[in-house]
This record gives structure tokens, sequence and C-alpha cells, in this order.
């Protein structure tokens, strides 16, 4: 659609609203284009894409913002916007965004950022109530907790009264101490160790209400890996048709697309089979347990086994293939294949092992579906740490079907898949082998 009067004139209202704001402001006539291109770009049915490349001090955030906003209000879009990285997306969260609500009226903006760099309230309550503190059972769903120094108890308990007391979202980047890796990986989470909407934490859980403030905002900044990864699973970004899309510092696509569309497992024998046999142990206490009324055809033993030992049997075949690519007595410790091209052989075992690993998913899939419909009918503890081996054995066989299928295609979009195998050594042993995979598309 062409751009409304209404569109122009909000957009003319605020840029002049700057100058209000910012003392020496000084409109310029490439800030004042830019603005214009972005606008009619953005209000564009055909979907075309806009390449702008600006030196520095042009003003370009603001110049995409302002349009971006009045365009996304009159399409009733939201318009996200994608950073580099986390700082710069900080940044425009933290200083442009604040300084255009002063300008546009109800102005609302939230920040998308990965699970793991919000705190998991559940984590940190289970590292603070270690210090002797009366332990909620509902903590007690992990087979072991993380272990805390002293020191580190006491950086989680202030940092649970800042939580509590309003004076940190529980954003990492958001808190005014720096924090070690260490102690983040313990006090945060990732999708597989998440309980969701069963946690007891949920309606106070950062992440979740980042995802419920995306509902209602006119921008969410987010950044490119982010994005990217919002291709491959459920997003916490809205319906593509439902948003306008800017990419800030665009050169740097590539190279995150390259991180993380990347896909790589372990394909050692061990590793499968200790996976998979788990997971038929865990199948087992669900169905004893649980007795769902409507199981899956495939959490039938016999049909379990039988399909369990059709991988293994699929699976050793694909080893000695791998194998005599890559002997453990190689000098090189890893083979590419040229042009992506696996050998036949090869590739049709990738193509069984996608159909048998992906059927196992698509279980887990099912019992996590019904466990997180069970809440007020079992054993609570019993139930949360069920939801949680489920999700776990569901996040493998989800990343090893994205592997198999990966390795079996020739291409995706016209462009040839890298494919590569690469051993591990310590101590002069073979520790373990694996497949990795890009897909360039």
């Amino acid at each position: 659609m062409s751009l409304s009067n209404t569109v122009k004139q909000q957009i003319t209202q605020w840029y002049k609203g700057l100058s209000e704001q910012i003392d020496g402001f000084i409109p310029r006539a490439p800030q004042r284009q830019m603005i214009a291109e972005v606008a009619k770009n953005l209000a564009d049915e055909d979907g075309r894409h806009l390449v702008i490349e600006a030196p520095t001090g042009v003003g370009k955030t603001l110049s995409y913002l302002i349009p971006g906003i009045a365009v996304g209000r009159e399409e009733g879009k939201t318009l996200v916007v994608s950073t580099a990285n986390v700082a710069l997306q900080d940044q425009i969260f933290s200083k442009d965004l604040p300084l255009l609500s002063k300008i546009i009226p109800d102005l609302k903006f939230t920040g998308a950022f990965g699970r793991a760099r919000y705190v998991c309230p559940r984590n940190l309550e289970a590292i603070c109530a270690a210090e002797g503190e009366q332990i909620d059972l509902m903590l007690l769903v992990e087979d072991k907790t993380e272990i805390a120094s002293s020191e580190e108890r006491a950086m989680c308990q202030q940092l649970r009264n800042d939580f509590h007391s309003f004076a940190w979202d529980g954003l990492r980047d958001h808190h005014k101490r720096a924090f070690s890796d260490s102690l983040w990986r313990k006090v945060s989470t990732d999708k597989m160790n998440c309980l969701g909407r069963n946690c007891q934490f949920y309606q106070r859980c950062p992440f979740f209400i980042a995802r419920r403030e995306i509902e209602d905002a006119d921008v969410v900044v987010a950044n490119h890996a982010l994005v990217m990864a919002a291709m491959e699973t459920e997003s916490v970004l809205p319906d593509p048709k439902k948003l306008l899309l800017v990419l800030d510092e665009g050169h740097h696509i590539p190279d995150v697309a390259r991180d993380s569309l990347e896909v790589e497992g372990e394909i050692t024998l061990v590793q499968i089979t200790a996976q998979v046999d788990n997971f038929l142990h865990h199948v087992g206490q669900y169905m004893a347990q649980f007795r769902p009324a409507k199981p899956p055809k495939l959490a039938n033993p016999e049909k379990l086994q039988l399909h369990a030992e059709k991988l293994r049997e699929c699976f050793r075949d694909f080893s000695l293939l791998a194998n005599g690519l890559l002997p453990e007595t190689a000098k090189d410790p890893e083979y590419l294949f040229p042009m992506g091209v696996l050998p036949e052989a090869m590739q049709l075992c990738c193509q069984e092992l996608f159909k048998l690993t992906d059927a196992l998913r698509g279980l887990s899939e099912s019992i996590l579906n019904d466990l997180t419909e069970q809440t007020a009918k079992q054993d609570i503890v019993r139930l949360h740490r069920s939801i949680l081996v489920t999700s776990r054995a569901m996040g493998y066989f989800e990343n090893m079907a994205k592997l198999w299928r990966l390795a079996s295609l020739d291409q995706s979009s016209g462009a040839p898949i890298s494919k590569w195998l690469s051993r591990r050594y310590e101590k002069n042993t073979v520790t373990d082998i694996s497949a990795l995979c890009w897909d360039p598309c």
C-alpha cells in the first residue's frame, strides 16, 4: 500500500519532536531520505527488501524506528528490530526507545532475548534454599541440585532480593553486577529444562513475562541469533505475517546464520544406545505411573523395543561407513564431504535414521503433551520430574532428527549443504565422533 497521509503526518510530527528532546539536534537530509525510503519500503505490499548503508552519525537507528513504528501502527503489525549483538540490542532498548517514548504517545516496547539470558526463579530459589532454609518440595524435581559455593550462594541471595523487590527484571544484562558464566548456568535454564506453564513460578518468570509483553508491543528488540533460531523452532517473535523486520548491522547476518544453522551431534554407539535405552525406561515408567487414556501406538513395549533395535542396527551400519571414511588411525581428525554429497549407502542410512529418530521425537512430544494436562491429577513432584525427563529426551531426538534430515539431503534452497565428520581425541584415545551439517537456507 502507499503511505497514507496519517502515517506521513505522524512521521513528520515525531521527527520534529526530536529537536525538543535532543540538545543541538539538526535535521539532516540523509536522515530524512532514509526515513522516507524505510517508510515506503515497509508499507509496500510486495514485501521488497531495502539495503541501506550510511556512515556513523547519520542517526540510522531513529531513522528506521520512527517510520517503522508509524507504519506498524497503521497496519496493525509489530516492528521487530534485530541487532548484531546483545550490547547493541540493549542500547536500543535502554536509550533510543525511551527517548522516542517521550515523543510517541503510548509507545510500548520490549526486548526479546534468548531464554538463557533470563534468570530461572526455580533454579535461583533452589540454590538459595541450600543455605539451610526449609526447602519447598516443589524445588526437588531434579535428581541433583547444582552445587554452589558459599560466595555464589551469597550472590544468589542478593539476586533473589533484587528480583523480589523489583529492583531487577531478571535479565542478565540488566543487573548492575557481572556474573561468571559458571554461576549464570546454575541460575538460568534452557528449553529442555524448563517446566513452562507447569512451573510454580510461571507467572513471575521473567522470560514468560517478556513473551507476554511481546504480544502487545509496538516494537520488539531482538538479535540476529534469536531471529535465526526463530526460523527453525517455535518463536518468541510474532508471526512473520504480522511483523515488520529491520536487520540492523546486517553485514553480520552471514556469520550469525552459519553459527545458528549449524547442527551437531555425537554419533557414537555408546551415546545413541544410552539415550535410547534411557528413553525406553522412561516410557515404561510413564505408562505404569500415569496410565494414559489414549497411549501413543509407539509406546507399546513390543513396538518400541522393535523400533529401538531397528535404530541401533541402522546406526551400526552408518558407523561402519563413517569409520571407513574417518578411521581412528587417520591423521586428519575431520572428513569433509565434497560438495556435501554422501556416498549412496550412507545417505540411505541417514534417511532411515531420520525416520526412526523423528518417530521417537514424536513419541516424546505426545507424552509431554499428555503430562502437561495432568497437573491436577498426579503427585506434582513426580509429574514435574517426568516432564523434565521427557522434555530433555525430546530435545535430544529433535536435534538428532534434524541432523539426519540435513545429512540425507543433497541441497537446501538450491545450494549444497556442508557436511563433515569429526573425531575428538583425549590422551591419544578416541572419545567420540561427531557429525555436523550446515544449512545454507
